[in-house]
């Protein structure tokens, strides 16, 4: 996580200057060589463009390379890419959306009028601008204040997400997390009452998917924000509906809510069963729904309900010695103490178990035992 810090995370008082005569050049040449900036590779090397280079004939060729921190990492590809999943790329397929963020003090203030609330954003965001630029600390309060102006001003919720990427570059992810969460805010405002699979919404849902400083800084809450907004506005059924419902259940385990969590992950199951394609392009979709719906229904202390998808996952794959442990515990939980006691063996047959670990196991498998008992007897004497 990049902490605001006593300096600007890319340069000195020049940076943005430099910086913007960059894009420029390299806007030029992508017009001349009809380049898709969204398909270049992250890890392009930082050069300067048109570096003159010798070609097999002998001649020179100037080549367009883009600075690495102009395609700061704003996509997640991996804790994104959940049931139903493509493997053939359709993490990176996002991308070919991306664009070059903008100059961030100057796209606000083209769209800031002159209400109260946004002579304050805009007198923030000249100290922002004079701390940054100076190599000054930015004040941790800050942040906070300027996402509480920005939702107070006029600004449209694109607006504020371009913001939000700008800042992330320049100044760090705590900076971007509060910009976005004022656009998620304004978002759910404006697009309470859009139909979901309204294209006009394309334009936002293709933003949301350049928040990935939210995950660095684990920000919960907000990533809530995003992919309610998200399940909201793409088409029911649709595959990136269900794969923001999946993501929308770790949102609300990670906050602890577990019963929410439970109850969404096996509402998105039934619309996976309803659009009957999981599975069809990775199989191991299948696995990964059981497991999600065994974990956060054990989570949730609904053991009963847990049970059958943890024993169809706890044999095999990635999540054997995880989904064994739930499974443990959810048979010690419905008393189920037979069960229980060949659970313990097979996981300690199977896995490197330490012997702390399999004394804390078994002493707990014996306390359920005699609870149960002392529960029985004192059942027995009241009566």
């Amino acid at each position: 996580m990049e902490k605001i810090g006593a300096t600007p995370r890319y340069g000195l008082r020049t940076m943005w200057t430099w910086a913007t005569a960059i894009l420029a050049a390299v806007g030029v040449a992508m017009a001349v060589t009809c380049l898709n900036l969204s398909r270049l590779p992250h890890f392009i090397p930082a050069k300067l463009p048109f570096t003159p280079e010798a070609t097999s004939r002998g001649e020179t060729s100037s080549s367009v390379e883009i600075p690495v921190a102009l395609l700061s990492t704003y996509y997640e590809h991996g804790m994104e890419h959940t049931p139903p999943r493509d493997p053939s790329g359709a993490m990176q397929r996002r991308e070919h959306f991306y664009r070059a963020p903008p100059d961030p003090w100057d796209l606000i203030r083209l769209h800031l009028g002159s209400s109260a609330g946004e002579s304050q954003l805009r007198n923030q965001l000249g100290q922002l601008k004079a701390l940054w630029l100076s190599g000054r600390p930015i004040p941790a309060e800050l942040p906070t204040a300027l996402e509480r102006s920005a939702g107070q001003a006029d600004l449209d919720a694109s607006i504020l997400m371009e913001a939000g990427r700008s800042f992330d570059f320049l100044v760090g992810d705590e900076l971007a997390a509060a910009f976005f969460r004022a656009a998620f805010v304004k978002a759910q405002t404006r697009y309470a009452r859009t139909t979901p699979g309204d294209p006009r919404a394309l334009p936002l849902l293709r933003q949301l998917d350049q928040t990935a400083a939210l995950w660095r800084l684990k920000d919960y809450p907000a990533l809530e924000m995003r992919f309610t907004l998200a399940r909201r506005l793409y088409p029911p059924l649709s595959v990136e509906s269900r794969r923001a419902g999946c993501l929308l259940v770790d949102a609300l385990y990670y906050q602890d809510r577990f019963d929410e969590a439970a109850d969404l992950i096996l509402q998105v199951q039934k619309e996976h069963q309803q659009a009957g394609d999981l599975g069809a392009l990775e199989h191991s979709d299948l696995y990964e729904m059981e497991y999600m719906q065994g974990y956060v229904l054990g989570a949730a202390g609904r053991f009963a309900e847990a049970i059958p998808h943890l024993q169809r996952v706890c044999g095999s794959g990635e999540h054997a010695r995880a989904a064994a442990d739930v499974l443990f515990s959810a048979f010690l939980n419905t008393g189920r103490f037979e069960e229980a006691r060949a659970c313990y063996a097979d996981i300690v047959k199977r896995f490197d178990v330490p012997t702390a670990a399999r004394r804390v196991m078994r002493r707990r498998l014996e306390q359920a035992v005699l609870r149960k008992q002392w529960q029985q007897q004192t059942a027995a004497l009241d009566q």
